[in-house]
C-alpha cells in the first residue's frame, strides 16, 4: 500500500505483511532465533492465538524506578521522565532516528533533571538504570501468565527495550521461562506506538492480526497495536486511564488473572 495511507507504512513493512498473509492462508510459519526476538517454541503457529505483552508498568512493576526519580528530581518528577521518554521515542519514530530505549531514557532523565533545577550526573543516572535493571513482575503476573498458557494462549514479551535488556530483565523477575517468545523493536529500528514495530513482532512469531492481541496499560500502546489489525486489552495498572480519543479496547481487566477469566481458552 502508498506509504501515504497510513502511519509508518514502507517498503521494509511489505515482506513482514507477506509474511503475515500467508500464515492467515495456511502456511507453515519457520520460526527461529534472531538479533531481535527469541522463540521457546519451535514448529508452526499458524491458527494459535498469541498474547502480546508491554512489559515497563503492564507485566513489570515501574515503582520503585519512579521512586528513585523522585528521590533524586524531586516529588513528581518521575511523571515528567517518563512522559518525556515517550514523547522522545516517538519524535524518533517519527523521524527515521533510533538510538535504543535506554539512550532516550537517559536523555529525558537529565533533561527533566535540568528542568527541576537539580545537578544530575552519571552516578544519579546509573541509580535509576539499576532499578529499571531489577524490576519484578507484579504479584498477578505469574499466576496470570501460567492461567493464560493453561487456556491455550501463546505469550509474547514484546517492549520498545532493546533485546538484551528485556531478557535480563525477565530472567531476574524469573518470568523468562512464562513466555513462549520475546521480541524487541530492534529489529524495525522505530518504538511502539509505530505501525510497522507491531508488525514486526507478529511476523517475528508468524501470527496474523486476528490471532493477536496486544495488552498493555497504556493507551496509546494500544491505539498502535489497533492501527496494525491487533486487538487489545487494557490492564487498568496503578492511576493508568484509557482516553476516549483511543478506539475502545475489546478487553478491560484489572489485572492479567481477571484477563484469564474473560479471555477464556483460545
Amino acid at each position: 500500500p502508498d506509504s501515504r495511507q497510513r502511519p509508518y507504512g514502507c517498503r521494509q513493512c511489505r515482506p513482514m505483511l507477506t509474511r503475515i498473509r500467508s500464515v492467515a492462508a495456511g502456511a507453515a510459519p519457520l520460526l527461529r532465533a534472531s538479533a531481535t526476538s527469541r522463540y521457546r517454541l519451535m514448529g508452526s503457529s499458524t491458527g494459535q492465538k498469541h498474547l502480546f505483552f508491554d512489559m515497563n508498568e503492564t507485566s513489570l512493576d515501574i515503582n520503585p524506578t519512579f521512586a528513585k526519580v523522585d528521590e533524586i528530581a524531586g516529588s513528581g518528577a518521575h511523571l515528567h521522565w517518563f512522559d518525556r521518554v515517550i514523547q522522545i521515542s516517538m519524535v524518533h519514530s517519527h523521524t527515521g532516528q533510533y538510538d535504543g530505549f535506554g539512550g532516550l531514557a537517559k536523555s529525558a532523565f537529565f533533561a527533566v533533571c535540568e528542568m527541576r533545577g537539580v545537578a544530575a550526573g552519571d552516578a544519579e543516572w546509573e541509580s535509576v538504570r539499576a532499578k529499571l535493571g531489577t524490576m519484578k513482575g507484579y504479584a498477578d503476573v505469574p499466576p496470570g501468565l501460567a492461567a493464560l498458557r493453561a487456556n491455550g494462549w501463546k505469550l509474547v514479551a514484546f517492549s520498545n527495550s532493546p533485546l538484551v535488556l528485556l531478557e535480563s530483565q525477565l530472567k531476574q523477575a524469573s518470568l523468562l521461562d512464562a513466555f513462549d517468545a520475546i521480541c524487541s523493536v530492534d529489529g524495525p529500528r522505530c518504538y511502539k506506538p509505530a505501525y510497522k514495530s507491531y508488525e514486526h513482532a507478529m511476523a517475528q512469531v508468524a501470527v496474523a492480526p486476528s490471532d493477536a492481541v496486544m495488552v498493555a496499560c497504556h493507551d496509546w500502546d494500544l491505539g498502535g497495536a489497533a492501527a496494525a489489525g491487533m486487538k487489545t486489552a487494557f490492564i487498568k495498572r496503578m492511576k493508568c486511564v484509557y482516553a476516549s480519543a483511543y478506539a475502545p479496547p475489546d478487553y478491560i481487566a484489572n489485572d492479567l488473572l481477571e484477563l484469564a477469566d474473560i479471555l477464556g481458552e483460545a
